[in-house]
């Protein structure tokens, strides 16, 4: 082999070498890319569903906190009968569109533990 066989062999392999690299490059570079994408996108889906819950989270905020009030003071007083009526509105009205299990078992109990207190007094 001549010499000018030999350089142009050399340059045709370092071309070689040089495309392979850049398309090895280009294709880990997209590849990167498009991950980043996705997480973006992910967290965009999770920010808007936060969002669009929101309100419904600060309702239930706002009712669980009441319910807790109204608890409390019939447990303090089980004679109040402004703070009974108004268990039994949550309890029966607008709570239940908002509890969680764990918050309807809860009312559940207190309300059967109540209803048991006012029997044993009346009798």
């Amino acid at each position: 082999m001549d010499d000018a066989t030999q350089k142009m062999l050399i340059a045709v392999i370092g071309t070689t070498i040089s495309l392979c690299w850049g398309v090895w490059t280009w294709h880990v570079t997209q590849r990167d890319k498009r991950r980043s994408e996705h997480r973006d996108a992910e967290r965009l889906a999770e920010t808007r569903r936060i969002e669009a819950t929101r309100p419904f989270l600060e309702k239930q905020l706002v009712l669980y906190g009441e319910a807790a009030l109204i608890c409390g003071r019939i447990a303090s007083s089980p004679t109040e009968s402004n703070a009974i009526a108004r268990f039994w509105e949550l309890y029966w009205g607008e709570l239940a569109l908002f509890e969680n299990e764990g918050v309807a078992a809860s009312m559940v109990r207190f309300g059967r533990h109540y209803n048991t207190c006012q029997k044993t007094n009346q009798n």
